[in-house]
């Protein structure tokens, strides 16, 4: 057996461990058992080759462990203060996300008076004031885990970005403007907004929208 044919079956049996603690996740014990049954079963009788079972289970093992632990919450992470009202600092670590009636903020660096927090928390705030990339601010409000709508599994979704909690319509003050951040993305989000302003003069609403 080839190596790059070894390398194919451990990254077919790890997506397939991905697969199968998703569906173990949801508490379909019984179905995770049956696919990897049919899978390896399935495998042998074509390949007929132990080597390649083992493979094959490795991989599904793996990615199954890394699903797994991409669950856990690990001791220090922000996730911990989900359910609880806070009083934390925080940098505001990626580009605003300004809209028509709110404004989104993903903060990182987040420090209580028990100590500081791994990941990230999103803040849906309102839509005035406008606090930028590298600001630190004070934050207080609830934290909570994202909920699901329509089928729709938020939570993973921001899970992609590092985000773990969000908190909505937070109390928020400036601790220091630019205090955090890169100077880099600090000057590439401020010549992005002074292009905005500008092109807002040019065309009316909805057209610079669009632009």
């Amino acid at each position: 057996m080839s190596k790059s044919y070894g390398l194919v079956v451990v990254m077919v049996g790890f997506l397939v461990g991905l697969f199968l603690q998703d569906l173990w996740g949801r508490g379909e014990g019984f179905w995770v058992v049956c696919v990897v049954l049919v899978f390896v079963g399935v495998w042998w009788k074509m390949s007929g080759k132990f080597l390649v079972v083992v493979l094959f289970c490795l991989g599904c093992v793996v990615g199954m462990g890394r699903y797994a632990v991409s669950d856990m919450v690990f001791e220090g992470d922000v996730t911990e203060l989900a359910g609880n009202v806070v009083d934390v600092r925080a940098c505001v670590s990626e580009e605003v996300d300004v809209r028509v009636d709110k404004v989104k903020y993903t903060v990182s660096d987040v420090c209580s008076d028990e100590g500081c927090y791994d990941g990230r928390l999103l803040l849906n705030a309102g839509r005035y004031p406008v606090y930028k990339y590298g600001d630190v601010i004070r934050v207080v409000g609830e934290v909570s885990v994202p909920e699901s709508f329509e089928g729709f599994d938020y939570g993973r979704y921001l899970s992609r970005f590092g985000v773990g909690v969000v908190m909505s319509q937070p109390r928020i003050t400036v601790v220091e403007v630019g205090g955090c951040g890169w100077s880099f993305y600090k000057g590439i989000y401020d010549f992005k907004g002074v292009f905005e302003k500008r092109l807002g003069r040019l065309f009316l609403e909805p057209y610079s929208s669009l632009m």
